[in-house]
């Protein structure tokens, strides 16, 4: 097995409450395969009400263009609808993919405005 192959993580997705704000909490690659999964837990919380989203990247390993394409998605569906949507950035390995492709200055990052602590999972 190749030391790329033994890097893999399974994808999971975990999601912590606090009063109406939501982190969404990625491990592992947000790619072709769990890029869906990502948006039906988004669309579960939009449901439920909440209206400030956190999608926690800290422990991505790899995003791929259909990541891209969903995180991109639901910052347009925020920006329409008025809910605040937050990244917390993944590790440098994986903000290649908004380096790349200039879209880092479309999304709001945690970090960016001074006050903000969203506490991430612990586990995964």
């Amino acid at each position: 097995m190749s030391a790329e192959a033994s890097r893999y993580r399974p994808v999971s997705i975990s999601v912590q409450r606090r009063d109406r704000e939501v982190a969404i909490v990625v491990v592992g690659d947000l790619d072709l395969a769990s890029a869906g999964r990502l948006e039906r837990e988004v669309a579960q919380e939009r449901a439920a009400g909440s209206t400030r989203l956190v999608i926690d990247l800290g422990d991505v390993d790899f995003i791929d263009s259909t990541g891209l394409r969903i995180l991109l998605a639901l910052r347009n569906d925020a920006k329409r609808n008025g809910h605040v949507l937050t990244l917390v950035p993944p590790p440098l390995t994986a903000q290649r993919i908004f380096t790349i492709t200039g879209t880092r200055a479309l999304f709001d990052w945690e970090g960016d405005r001074p006050g903000r602590n969203v506490p991430r999972a612990q586990g995964g």
